[in-house]
């Protein structure tokens, strides 16, 4: 342990004497930055992508997911799945230890066992904890009931040291998947109870980096974790030495930084640097190839409108069907990832679940495209022939998508559709949208785990908002029964016909217009090597190399 502290310390000494990558060629630092301040480094609250991606560095759970999003070991190093899929149990690595803390007496106290999962999933489900995973095991793990207050489920079990088992309600396919979050963490109860609430900002946990300073809203330091159990090649990772990041939430500033070699990589530029960035067909202009190079990936995230279908709660015109068709089939979604984005997106030519997902064949689902005469047609039956008697749509949005939002615009008014664009905060849009006081918005929805049920529930009737995801308030029964059968298939080939004919459904029914599908965008100094990309936007700096 003295060893390692005294390579935290000299690691440490570097970065904070003003690091610079031509003083000190042998010391591997990953620069980066982000947009937004962490609000947390403990896995509890592991609720956005900036606080995830750093979590995601210091800590590590039962299983990860690879490049493809399909499930891989991680600590536990196998697993079985009994019962018909009731029932997981899970082999645990005893090469694993949590970074150093006073709170450990010796070596041994430092060694991950089953108890700290069982701890740290029920630290999860802890009402006290006021984590926002709760949902991961709510209603899924046995002992869990989210109309119940709980802060222990008898649904964990450790047999053993290096045995866990997990007794599910019924069969969740997607269990694994959800285990692969950042808030399925393991964390150390010596630790917690030691420091409490201060864990947020002095994490301890078993990743590739070791926490080492924040200064909030302005640096970060992870220092290269010696002890890490994952190799490759034979090499114990990580390779790099460091990771420092900066915060800034001007898309300008973190561009420049990355011209001038402050940085390292720039996770989607600003979408008003794309004329300075991006050919037409979306590739890199040849005057940045010196510097950097891009990767694209398509990202399970679909960006939409969403209409709040509770005639009794918000009584507005777009109850009517044939009036959401009218629009939808009035938007020109080609046009608009053309134009806007610069090949930023694909189309949303399909259904609400994105390309790219696992088990999920998207080119089966047949969605709206553009079509003037179609959009005429149901305006016309919808009782406003040419807009005539239709008074103006207000749509609520955000700043940074007004390109998006006012080319939509144009689009409707071609056949006699008046939109108004509203702009708002995030936090605010957000909670008059789960309080039910919007009729139309702009929204997305990233995936939280690789399985197309996280997108089908977001219509289910008991998920309605405000305690559910379901915000557009979306209910029938046929649905309903659809999906519920759907998560008691354990089958892939029938849970797929399911998720596809929810889907069509939703076409049919258009409680939301799809607008396109996102890509992730990337750019990286030519420095680096080894980072990689997922479809789901995760950041894994534990193979990154940097000459």
């Amino acid at each position: 342990m003295t060893r390692f502290l005294l390579f935290l310390c000299t690691g440490f000494l570097l970065i904070s004497c003003g690091y610079h990558k031509e003083k000190h060629d042998n010391q591997k630092v990953f620069n980066m930055l982000l947009p937004a301040g962490l609000s947390s480094l403990d896995p509890a609250f592991a609720r956005d992508q900036s606080n995830s991606w750093m979590i995601s560095q210091i800590f590590n759970g039962l299983v990860q997911l690879d490049t493809n999003l399909e499930v891989q070991p991680c600590i536990a190093k196998s697993w079985e799945i009994r019962d018909s899929g009731r029932v997981y149990v899970f082999h645990l690595r005893q090469d694993v230890v949590f970074h150093p803390h006073e709170a450990f007496t010796n070596s041994e106290d430092r060694r991950v066992r089953a108890q700290d999962f069982v701890y740290s999933f029920n630290r999860i489900v802890n009402p006290e904890t006021g984590s926002f995973g709760q949902w991961i095991f709510n209603g899924k793990v046995v002992g869990a009931d989210s109309t119940q207050v709980f802060s222990r489920l008898s649904g964990f079990e450790a047999l053993n040291d290096s045995t866990l088992k997990i007794q599910l309600v019924q069969p969740f396919p997607a269990f694994l998947s959800l285990l692969s979050m950042p808030y399925a963490s393991v964390v150390s109860k010596r630790v917690i109870e030691k420091i409490g609430k201060a864990h947020r900002s002095n994490p301890i946990g078993t990743g590739p980096f070791v926490f080492k300073s924040w200064r909030e809203g302005e640096s970060l330091i992870l220092l290269k974790n010696p002890q890490y159990f994952e190799e490759e090649n034979g090499v114990r990772l990580p390779y790099l030495d460091a990771v420092r990041v900066e915060f800034s939430s001007s898309p300008l500033t973190a561009f420049h930084k990355l011209v001038r070699g402050d940085i390292d990589f720039l996770n989607r530029p600003d979408l008003s640097l794309k004329e300075e960035l991006f050919e037409k067909d979306g590739s890199l202009k040849s005057q940045w190839l010196s510097k950097f190079y891009l990767m694209r990936k398509p990202q399970l995230n679909t960006e939409y409108l969403g209409i709040q279908m509770d005639t009794a709660l918000l009584p507005h015109p777009l109850h009517n069907l044939y009036f959401r068709k009218a629009i939808a089939y009035a938007i020109d979604r080609d046009k608009l990832v053309g134009t806007v984005l610069n090949g930023m997106g694909y189309a949303a030519h399909g259904g609400i679940v994105p390309p790219g997902m696992p088990l999920s064949d998207t080119g089966f689902v047949k969605g709206i495209r553009y079509n003037i005469d179609s959009a005429k047609y149901y305006l016309k039956l919808a009782g406003f022939p040419n807009g005539r008697g239709l008074s103006e749509l207000s749509l609520l949005t955000s700043p940074s998508y007004q390109p998006v939002m006012e080319m939509i615009q144009y689009q409707l008014s071609e056949v006699g559709i008046r939109l108004t664009l509203d702009n708002g905060d995030g936090s605010s849009l957000r909670e008059m949208i789960y309080q039910g006081k919007v009729a139309f918005w702009r929204a997305s929805w990233i995936a939280d785990y690789p399985d197309a049920e996280n997108y089908l529930s977001l219509f289910y009737g008991e998920n309605r908002a405000p305690s559910g995801p379901n915000t557009t308030r979306y209910q029938k029964d046929f649905y309903d029964a659809q999906f519920r059968a759907s998560l008691l298939e354990t089958k892939d080939s029938v849970r797929m016909k399911y998720h596809e004919r929810l889907q069509q459904e939703l076409i049919e029914d258009v409680p939301v217009i799809l607008l396109y599908y996102d890509r992730i965008i990337r750019l990286i100094r030519n420095e680096v090597s080894g980072l990689e990309m997922d479809a789901m936007n995760n950041l894994n700096l534990k193979r990154v190399r940097k000459r």
